[in-house]
């Protein structure tokens, strides 16, 4: 009854704006995590040394999880138009699908920010897993975006 009694200040037009901007800002916050592709992450560990071998066993396999989403961006209109219609595409939906390194939550309670996610590595030989913080990559990669659109 108390805790009825305590919300009932707030007005419900208030909790669904509250809850709409939290929603934009974790959909603002995946993006930056799907910026992070593979090949990026990779780049990012060997330029700060991290050792390219398991913490556990020493072998070399070593894999990253993978993700694939569609870009509704990259999206031509007449094709989306298709998609949702559910027609036949006549076009490789394959070509609109962007790869990122999977994340995964630090904390499920606090999604809103990048330092809230993790990315994985998987040791192919004993299954050994590691786990890097996600905001200092995404922060990398922003930065070399940043730095080469400077230099054109």
């Amino acid at each position: 009854m108390e805790q009825e009694k305590n919300k009932s200040w707030i007005p419900s037009d208030a909790f669904q704006e509250i809850n709409a901007k939290k929603v934009e800002r974790i959909d603002e916050t995946k993006r930056r995590l799907r910026r992070v592709s593979p090949e990026l992450l990779s780049q990012f560990l060997i330029e700060k040394g991290v050792n390219r071998t398991c913490l556990s066993c020493g072998a070399t396999g070593i894999s990253v999880p993978e993700i694939m989403s569609l870009s509704k961006d990259a999206i031509p209109p007449d094709v989306y138009k298709q998609m949702i219609s559910g027609e036949e595409l006549e076009v490789d939906i394959e070509s609109y699908m962007i790869r990122s390194v999977a994340f995964t939550p630090t904390n499920p309670k606090k999604l809103v920010s990048v330092g809230d996610y993790q990315f994985r590595l998987n040791c192919n030989n004993c299954g050994y897993i590691s786990h890097y913080r996600a905001s200092p990559v995404v922060f990398w990669v922003e930065k070399m975006d940043e730095d080469s659109q400077e230099a054109e």
